[in-house]
């Protein structure tokens, strides 16, 4: 029997025990993802939420991990979009410790800079293209790099990146540091 049908009946079982049971997320790679969560929200990563310093490796309960850089900040060129007096730049590093491919296009960032949500800059001139290649797979045991950069006020301020597995996810890491 394959893994995942194995972890359906499970849930299932678990479901008619528990009174009151949560439904068990039973598609591949969502069941084994990690059991910090935080639900979503516009203002800012909800209270509770795993967090990491910016350099450090964060790995999901699934065998996903994410490395993300320190912040660096730096002018935007006149061709970037949004235009912006300045800008913060991170590497994330996703290292695939599942048991199939992960793909690109399942991933879920979002950043606040100051306390408000950033929109990510495109700024071709200096190399910040955004997820050029969104439909890939990260085979397992293999990883990859990006570079993702977002819009910023002219002052270095707090930072923080989230990062969903998943857009669905209830698995987060927060990401924060100074920019």
């Amino acid at each position: 029997m394959r893994r995942p049908v194995r972890v359906a009946i499970a849930c299932a079982l678990l479901a008619g025990v528990v009174a009151g049971a949560t439904a068990c997320e039973s598609a591949e790679g969502d069941a084994a993802e990690d059991s910090t969560s935080a639900s979503p929200s516009s203002d800012g990563p909800a209270p509770g939420t795993g967090e990491q310093a910016f350099g450090d490796r964060f790995t999901f309960l699934n065998g996903l991990s994410v490395t993300v850089s320190r912040p660096k900040s730096f002018t935007p060129s006149d061709t970037a979009y949004p235009d912006s007096p300045r800008a913060v730049a991170f590497e994330i590093v996703i290292q695939n410790g599942t048991e199939w491919p992960y793909h690109l296009s399942d991933l879920s960032i979002t950043t606040w800079i100051g306390g408000d949500q950033s929109p990510e800059l495109i700024d071709t001139t200096q190399g910040y293209n955004g997820i050029v290649d969104i439909d890939a797979e990260v085979p397992v045991a293999r990883k990859t790099r990006m570079t993702l950069a977002y819009a910023a006020d002219r002052d270095a301020d707090a930072v923080r990146l989230r990062i969903r597995p998943k857009p669905d996810a209830s698995a987060t890491v927060t990401y924060v540091g100074q920019g």
